[in-house]
C-alpha cells in the first residue's frame, strides 16, 4: 500500500470516528485536511488533521464545551 493511499484512508477513518463520536448533525461542507504525516523512530505514525468550518455553531459542536471533545 502506498503512503498516499494510507493518507487517504487515515482521512476517511478519522472523519468516520468524528461522526460517530459527535452524535450531532455535522454538515458535509466541513473541510477536512491532512496537515502532517510523520513516521516516528519507533515505527508509529503521527498524523495531524484539521477540520475547517466557517460557522461558529459547527465549531462548537466539533470542539465541545470548553474543549471537552478535543485533546
Amino acid at each position: 500500500m502506498t503512503e498516499e493511499v494510507m493518507k487517504m484512508i487515515s482521512l476517511e477513518v478519522v472523519r468516520e470516528r468524528l461522526l460517530d463520536h459527535v452524535h450531532q448533525e455535522i454538515p458535509y461542507d466541513i473541510e477536512h485536511r491532512l496537515v502532517d504525516w510523520k513516521e516516528l523512530r519507533d515505527g508509529s505514525i503521527r498524523i495531524e488533521q484539521h477540520f475547517v468550518t466557517n460557522k461558529l455553531g459547527q465549531r462548537k459542536i466539533l470542539i465541545g464545551k470548553n474543549g471537552s471533545k478535543i485533546g
